[in-house]
């Protein structure tokens, strides 16, 4: 993927930050984040803490509109598969993070 404009985090816990930063830093072409969380409120706090800080736009948004991005990220704990296969769209690159052992899965 040569060019990414738009990438999506899914969770806003404490991991998010950190690797939200982490595809700014390596796609300076990213201008939009757009950012689910379970809690809207906190995907809400993640948009007004980070936007000026990181000078992107961020828009909360749905499961589904979350997925429709060049890079998508996951930061969650679910222990179950939550994004269906058809939402997967070609060239889509998609990082999963957490739950990835069974102490996180508790």
């Amino acid at each position: 993927m040569t060019h990414c404009s738009i990438f999506s985090i899914i969770g806003t816990g404490k991991q998010a930050p950190y690797q939200a930063k982490a595809i700014l830093t390596v796609r300076a072409s990213i201008g939009t984040i757009k950012v689910f969380n379970i809690v809207e409120q906190e995907a809400r706090e993640f948009k007004k803490k980070y936007e000026p800080e990181w000078g992107v736009d961020i828009a909360v948004v749905s499961l589904e509109k979350a997925v429709g991005s060049d890079i998508v990220t996951t930061v969650t704990p679910a222990t179950e598969p939550f994004i269906s296969p058809e939402l997967i769209k070609p060239g889509m690159h998609l990082n999963g993070v957490g739950a990835d052992s069974k102490i996180l899965r508790g």
